[in-house]
């Protein structure tokens, strides 16, 4: 067996550390928690609403909820109203659709933005898109009283985006 001079054992030693400090966080970050939201907007859509901003809604009403991982698959598609009455969706600021596959795990849902909807109103979308795949029974009551916590909590929010 052949061993290495000490200089060169510090060497690989440090090579080590120095690769789990930069790339240590990022290969747990990528692994765990992936988000289940796949965002898809026009550029003429609005603003104020993204990805992270869905994905952070999902996850404060399955926390309040009291939901476990993972999470289903959401596919957001943000439009402007002209768009929205090509496609048949009039009068509306939030459409739900559930997609149904040949079991709950190949199930995903869509989830329709016109223009700028509130935040109350996406909020109040994605609580219903989790009672319906986990199944839940909760009282409208409640359920209204989780959204509007998890509104509060949004709309405290601001985005590093908007600071630029």
């Amino acid at each position: 067996m052949e061993t290495w001079p000490i200089f060169r054992m510090r060497r690989a030693l440090h090579m080590s550390v120095l690769l789990l400090l930069f790339w240590g966080p990022a290969l747990r970050a990528g692994s765990v928690g992936a988000s289940p939201v796949i965002f898809v907007e026009s550029g003429v859509a609005g603003h104020g609403i993204g990805a992270e901003r869905i994905d952070t809604c999902m996850r404060l009403l399955a926390q309040e909820m009291g939901v476990a991982n993972p999470l289903p698959t959401i596919v957001v598609i943000h439009i402007d109203k002209r768009e929205a009455d090509k496609v048949g969706l009039k009068n509306v600021s939030a459409k739900l659709r559930i997609n149904s596959g040949s079991d709950r795990a190949d199930n995903y849902y869509e989830l329709w933005l016109v223009g700028s909807p509130t935040t109350f109103e996406y909020t109040y979308s994605l609580a219903y898109l989790l009672q319906a795949h986990f199944d839940l029974h909760h009282p409208e009551a409640e359920q209204r009283a989780v959204v509007e916590r998890v509104v509060r909590h949004l709309d405290a929010t601001i985005a590093a985006k908007a600071m630029r």
